[in-house]
């Protein structure tokens, strides 16, 4: 076989390594981001509990101050009970007494309330912190083993990328001109093998002849489709 494409065989397959690291690493980044994601989306699920328990918290307080308020006025209104003399003046506290009530009890059915959803937000919240600490740790303990994945595969992708532009050199400078304009198209493929007359990159189908001169390893022959080297 022809002493290039020997070369170009070898460089292909330091450059299809150099592809699958980079693939990787990626891949792995990605996976970093999304477990990121995910704890950042609890924390803020987390802290969006507890400023709305800290509101709930608040309108109690209110609603019961204003509770306290209307006890206040309740008494008041009932001291006034035995100085009433004509019955304008009964009815008149009567319908003020009534109105009173009506809001201390749509007062204390508000704070009930309050006080249901405070304690319902204090159960999730207690979960979501256990929750929290466990994905927290876990997504801490699965970042570190995967970004020691990605400094191996650093590590190889500069071993391949190292040996290849050591042994791209060697070619003509013809050749390696045309190899590294090929190698730096998107599949990063410069040379394919041949299925009998079937390039192996593009699924074409060249001329006969050119099949069994490029089958010869003698001379440097590409694919009259997609432009590939082809052995």
């Amino acid at each position: 076989m022809n002493e290039e494409i020997k070369i170009m065989i070898e460089l292909q397959h330091y450059w299809d390594n150099v592809m699958l690291c980079e693939s990787e690493i990626s891949r792995f980044n990605k996976s970093i981001q999304i477990w990121n994601k995910n704890r950042e989306d609890l924390k803020n699920e987390l802290q969006k509990k507890e400023a709305l328990i800290k509101s709930q918290k608040l309108k109690s307080k209110e609603a019961e101050s204003t509770l306290k308020e209307i006890e206040e006025k309740i008494k008041k209104l009932q001291q006034k009970k035995d100085s009433l003399k004509s019955e304008r003046e009964i009815e008149a506290y009567q319908k003020e007494l009534e109105k009173i009530l009506a809001d201390k009890d749509n007062c204390e059915n508000f704070v009930l309330e309050l006080m249901d959803r405070i304690d319902s937000l204090e159960d999730e919240i207690s979960q979501l912190k256990i929750e929290w600490d466990e994905t927290d740790k876990q997504v801490s303990n699965d970042i570190e083993l995967i970004k020691s994945k990605i400094i191996l595969e650093e590590k190889k992708l500069a071993e391949s990328k190292e040996s290849f532009y050591a042994l791209v050199e060697k070619l003509p400078p013809q050749s390696k001109t045309r190899f590294l304009k090929l190698i730096g198209s998107k599949d990063g493929k410069a040379i394919a093998k041949l299925n009998g007359e079937i390039c192996g990159h593009c699924n074409f189908q060249i001329p006969s002849s050119l099949a069994a001169e490029a089958a010869k390893g003698e001379k440097i022959v590409s694919c009259t489709n997609c432009g590939r080297f082809i052995y």
